[in-house]
């Protein structure tokens, strides 16, 4: 088994384990693990969910090597990662088949469950000791914040579309506050558990805030393209819901794009005006950024090696050099 799969089999048994310590009905702890199993989430066929993987490492690099005594804080980090999954997908009207299997109510009382389980998690962790660490309570203070964050970043995407056209600044500020915010907490959680002081704290997540800003950016130029080469009507897309994203007003902002326009015209004009390159560009600043963080990171490191270079591997991989889409008029 590598050392990645045993720290995520390590986070899937903490996550039975709390599931199974909770005091809920049997019906409702099998309606969680329905929604923990879904692709991409931890519980799923295979694993897609790289929460876990934020804390881990965070908490590995931050203390010299250890990382177990975060796996309930990984844990912890999945349910509230869900918790705010399941409650955008209601906000934005998107499709969540959870909901649609058992209604709204329950879907918005299974994300209160997965909060409250999250802090219950970081209730029986204790975080590394230094001079200038937080206390015990930090690791949910840690998440505390980010949530607060995020949601103030949800009511800026959620009233964005009634409003006016936001540029660049506005669009790339919601993302700070609700990808960014997530990413960034994850590894500041992480970073806590191994002990890190506040200012090198603060670093760790700065590197997060530029990992969930660049993935954000990242599914936005995807989903465009998506929604203009495979329809937008059957897509989960932004064109679509007529959202706001940073490609896509930067498509706007120069042929006043519109959703009923036809397919052709969409696709010929997200690289006529630059909209993909533009956001494949803005992706590769913030992964600099990122990469550039964990180097100054690697100078606090008690011992810097394995960990950051794994956390180096999963940016990376996250966030490739691939250029974008290619351009259909180029095409022989």
């Amino acid at each position: 088994m590598t050392d990645r799969n045993l720290r995520r089999a390590l986070a899937r048994a903490e996550v039975y384990r709390l599931l199974a310590a909770a005091d809920l009905p049997g019906p409702f702890v099998e309606v969680l693990q329905e929604a923990l199993s879904a692709p991409g989430k931890l519980l799923g066929a295979p694993v897609g969910s790289l929460w876990p993987d934020f804390v881990l490492l965070c908490c590995a690099a931050a203390s010299g090597g250890a990382w177990q005594m975060a796996v309930p804080a990984a844990a912890a980090a999945e349910f509230f990662a869900l918790a705010l999954d399941l409650l955008d997908e209601i906000e934005d009207g998107d499709a969540s088949p959870l909901r649609e299997r058992h209604g709204t109510a329950v879907a918005l009382n299974c994300s209160t469950a997965l909060l409250g389980l999250a802090f219950q998690a970081l209730g029986s962790t204790e975080p590394a000791r230094s001079a200038d660490t937080f206390s015990g309570a930090s690791g949910a203070a840690v998440l505390a914040q980010a949530m607060v964050t995020a949601t103030g970043g949800q009511h800026l995407d959620l009233t964005s579309d009634r409003g006016p056209a936001l540029d660049q600044d506005g669009l790339l500020d919601i993302m700070a506050r609700k990808s960014g915010a997530l990413v960034g907490g994850c590894c500041a959680l992480g970073a806590t558990m191994g002990g890190a002081s506040r200012a090198t704290v603060a670093l760790y997540s700065a590197f997060g805030r530029h990992v969930g800003i660049a993935a954000q950016l990242d599914n936005d130029m995807h989903d465009l393209w998506e929604a203009v080469t495979h329809g937008a009507e059957a897509a989960k897309s932004d064109l679509r819901r007529g959202k706001q994203s940073a490609p896509l007003a930067f498509l706007r902002d120069t042929m006043n794009a519109r959703g009923d326009q036809d397919e052709p015209a969409l696709e010929r004009e997200l690289w006529e005006t630059g909209a993909l390159p533009y956001a494949w560009a803005v992706v590769q600043v913030h992964r600099a950024e990122a990469l550039s963080l964990l180097e100054r990171i690697a100078q606090t490191a008690p011992a810097p090696g394995l960990p950051l270079s794994l956390l180096r591997h999963l940016t990376e991989s996250m966030l490739d050099q691939d250029q974008p889409p290619a351009d259909p008029g180029s095409a022989p």
